[in-house]
């Protein structure tokens, strides 16, 4: 039992010099107020305020789980859209002459104003 007791203490020890530790005080409603925003993001309250703050020092967006698999989503479904582009571009330099130009505006129109829609759905 001797050895078991002496490597946790020695793990303990080396885990401290490698990590930190901040207490942070909160009231009720704080807490309470980042416990069910941890809820929608699918992680602990300690872990989601340690994204938000790394996020908001490096300025970027600490999304929920759910948001962040339907802007992968959209990432995905605009790089087809490019290729698609890029194919239309070369049929039309091969061809000296620009096909579906009007249909083609129109779903970039779509897209458009679907990831707004989106945007102002989540943020509300």
């Amino acid at each position: 039992m001797k050895n078991r007791k002496e490597y946790y203490k020695q793990y303990n020890q080396e885990t401290r010099k490698k990590l930190k530790d901040i207490h942070i005080y909160f009231t009720p409603e704080e807490y309470n107020f980042f416990e069910e925003l941890s809820k929608k993001y699918e992680v602990k309250p300690s872990s989601l305020i340690k994204a938000m703050a790394i996020s908001q020092a490096n300025k970027t967006l600490c999304l929920p789980k759910e948001m962040q698999e339907k802007l992968n989503e959209f990432v995905f479904l605009i790089r087809n859209i490019a290729n698609n582009v890029n194919q239309i571009a070369r049929h039309s330099n091969t061809i000296k002459t620009l096909t579906d130009e009007h249909g083609l505006l129109s779903y970039l129109k779509q897209l458009e104003e679907a990831v707004k829609e989106y945007v102002k759905k989540e943020n509300k």
